[in-house]
């Protein structure tokens, strides 16, 4: 499940879970119905602020959004090298594998 789509997949389940609507969450946040849709469909990223601001009104944490399968799940990430997180973020924008290069 690629990044996006995994907040979209963990925003719905913590938003079923508390029992709040899209349209509620677009109101507290003070944006359009049509960007939290997106958020939810894996289309588009939401800014810094409102990830801020969500987390702060609703009691959510960074790992709901975007590590968990599960809303409210804890999970232990396995450590990973600068150069593999590089390469995965590379990945999910949609780059081809590339070759870091040690600079000399």
């Amino acid at each position: 499940m690629r990044c996006k789509e995994r907040l979209g997949h963990n925003l719905r389940g913590l938003l079923e879970r508390d029992k709040v609507r899209g349209v509620a969450l677009a109101a507290t946040l003070g944006i359009k119905q049509s960007n939290v849709s997106r958020w939810l469909g894996g289309m588009q990223w939401p800014e810094a602020q409102y990830i801020d601001h969500m987390c702060e009104a609703f009691g959510w944490t960074l790992d709901d959004l975007f590590c968990s399968d599960a809303p409210g799940e804890v999970k232990t990430l396995e450590p990973i090298s600068v150069r593999e997180a590089v390469e995965v973020v590379l990945n999910e924008l949609g780059f081809e594998k590339t070759r870091l290069i040690k600079k000399s």
